[in-house]
């Protein structure tokens, strides 16, 4: 149902990020929808290395020859799509990744990065250790909003790719707090 909604608006914030990787790169692709849109943008790229939970991405980058696709094992979602748990964690620290694109459900400037759920909220906190960028892609929807669990806070976040229709108030305490802002 996610994928369905803002379509235009999350294959461009997509294309954006897929120019951000360089050839050579190792980068994670999350699961949710923006990530899959990332993924569409990078089909046909050579020589890059993408590590994803997300079995809708490893769809999509299944036929990308040029590509290293690697899947992680763990407790599959149905809800999300993606594969979580301890195997999925063990995964990541076994990688080297330049870039981690990250979807998130929640990003508020009290609440920082925040996860619906348990097993989210431990992928996305080994991520935040591992990855030497992380870059959250959300449409402005998920602005302002709150979740049960805390991933990390925004300071944590090196680079907040949104729309324009973003909150504005939120963009400057964000930019405050040190979070470089980039609007599509």
């Amino acid at each position: 149902m996610r994928a369905l909604l803002n379509q235009q608006g999350k294959s461009q914030l997509g294309r954006y990020c897929a120019r951000l990787v360089q050839e050579g790169n190792a980068i994670y692709l999350d699961s949710g929808s923006t990530c899959m849109s990332i993924a569409a943008a990078l089909a046909g790229r050579r020589n890059i290395a993408v590590l994803t939970n997300s079995l809708a991405v490893m769809n999509i980058l299944a036929g990308s020859t040029g590509l290293q696709l690697f899947s992680m094992g763990g407790i599959f979602d149905h809800g999300t799509n993606g594969f979580f748990g301890d195997l999925a964690c063990r995964t990541i620290r076994g990688f080297r990744i330049d870039l981690a694109f990250l979807g998130v459900s929640s990003l508020s400037l009290e609440g920082g990065v925040m996860s619906p759920t348990a097993s989210d909220q431990a992928l996305k906190k080994t991520l935040f250790e591992a990855a030497r960028q992380k870059i959250v892609v959300v449409d402005h929807t998920k602005i302002g909003h709150e979740s049960f669990l805390r991933v990390a806070d925004l300071r944590e976040i090196d680079t907040l790719v949104t729309d324009k229709q973003a909150d504005r108030d939120f963009l400057a305490g964000a930019r405050r707090q040190g979070v470089a802002i980039v609007q599509i």
